[in-house]
């Protein structure tokens, strides 16, 4: 049914009712007034008018250039359409969901949990009092409570200082995390020096902490895996569709040729 013309051009009851739809949305749609779906026509009309007025003006590479994005905005219109039609995803099951949140537990609140003791010394200490805090540290590995045996060093006026922490500490030198990597709970490392500072790191502690129990997460697994699934179920309906289609590849030309 055609409610107005623009130059001949007519402007239909369909147009005004998809217009409305797409504007306030289905529920809404059915309760405007007159007045209201007579406000919509009138905006279709001018649409309509500028768009012939604009249209008239173009060069021919410009219409063209609009036609290639009626021609995309059509494919993906249709693609969707096919899409809605015969892609119907793999629900999500509950193996899915447990095989999900056991190759992701640090994603529920697991994490390692690696805990070390650290003693160091001053730096641009005199040769002999160097030497000497040196050959130390070097026995660090070889006493168990390090704090202790730090307290009575210092008692005797050596300046060392303990300190415990965990290996994710922000405060870290980049340099005692790689070291702190490779040591196994209950190994110390050897004496490094960094920045003039003498160093010696243990790992005295390694856990993981376990992720929240499954059944306080598993609805949001299944969220997540849903565009998953549809993302398969997506691929596979083109892969079947490509099987049957006339597909050539054209290659690119030399710029000479």
């Amino acid at each position: 049914m055609v409610l107005a013309r623009v130059a001949g051009d007519p402007v239909t009851l369909y147009e005004l009712e998809q217009t409305i739809r797409a504007t306030l949305g289905p529920s809404a749609a059915g309760r405007l007034d007159e007045a209201g779906r007579r406000k919509v026509l009138e905006s279709l009309v001018a649409s309509r008018a500028i768009a012939r007025v604009r249209e008239a003006e173009m060069t021919a590479e410009e219409i063209a250039a609009i036609d290639k994005k009626i021609q995309a905005y059509r494919e993906q219109l249709l693609v969707k359409q096919y899409l809605a039609k015969h892609v119907s995803p793999q629900p999500v099951t509950g193996e899915m969901v447990r095989d999900y949140y056991e190759a992701h537990p640090e994603q529920f609140g697991s994490r390692r949990f690696r805990k070390y003791e650290m003693i160091t010394g001053q730096p641009k200490l005199k040769s002999a009092a160097r030497d000497k805090m040196i050959a130390l540290l070097g026995r660090a590995a070889a006493n168990t409570d390090w704090q202790t045996w730090v307290t009575g060093l210092k008692a005797k006026g050596y300046p060392l200082m303990f300190r415990q922490g965990l290996v994710t500490d922000k405060v870290l030198h980049p340099r005692l995390e790689k070291l702190m990597k490779g040591l196994k709970t209950g190994e110390s490392s050897n004496l490094v020096f960094i920045k003039g500072n003498p160093y010696v790191v243990k790992i005295i502690e390694d856990n993981r902490l376990p992720p929240k129990p499954l059944d306080q997460v598993s609805d949001q697994i299944r969220k997540a895996l849903v565009p998953v699934q549809l993302k398969k179920s997506v691929k596979l309906a083109s892969e079947q569709v490509l099987a049957k289609s006339d597909v050539v590849y054209e290659e690119k030309k030399d710029a000479d040729n």
